[in-house]
């Protein structure tokens, strides 16, 4: 199995600009295989620290079925990126759906979030590249905390 390379992976799903003034940048690999899906939180290094506390959140949640769940979470700031899971158990989700709807939906219920009403998605695969926009997901109000970046 190929290690996943976030932002400098040729084969990946990402998502831009869902946290305002950040910087921070989520994806994960265009393919996924197991129970255990990635996604990297990439961007400027003292942003880091500002998303870091409310990712935890994520991963002392649980939401609905005990058998799914975020994990992991820890930045690694020389690498300037924290490396989180999504563990399933026998559920598999497409890649795009993990990091534009699961993930940002997440940040908005578990962590109370308020995400950027429109963001941008990016499907890399080798030098090709799909974009699209991307909304709070569907019936789910916007979070209230407004995270405040360098």
């Amino acid at each position: 199995m190929v290690a996943f390379l976030g932002l400098k992976d040729p084969n990946r799903v990402t998502v831009l600009n869902a946290l305002p003034g950040s910087g921070l940048i989520f994806s994960t690999p265009l393919m996924t295989k197991g129970q255990l899906q990635e996604i990297f939180v990439e961007g400027p290094k003292y942003n880091l620290p500002v998303i870091a506390p409310h990712l935890t959140k994520l991963v002392k949640s649980k939401a609905g079925d005990s058998s799914l769940g975020w994990i992991g979470g820890f930045p690694d700031m020389q690498a300037g990126v924290i490396k989180m899971g999504y563990y399933m158990e026998e559920i598999s989700i497409p890649s795009l759906e993990l990091v534009s709807l699961l993930f940002l939906r997440d940040l908005i219920l578990f962590c109370n979030l308020k995400i950027a009403e429109i963001s941008e998605v990016a499907v890399v695969k080798n030098s090709r590249v799909w974009r699209c926009k991307v909304g709070v997901p569907e019936g789910t109000p916007n979070g209230k905390i407004k995270l405040k970046f360098n």
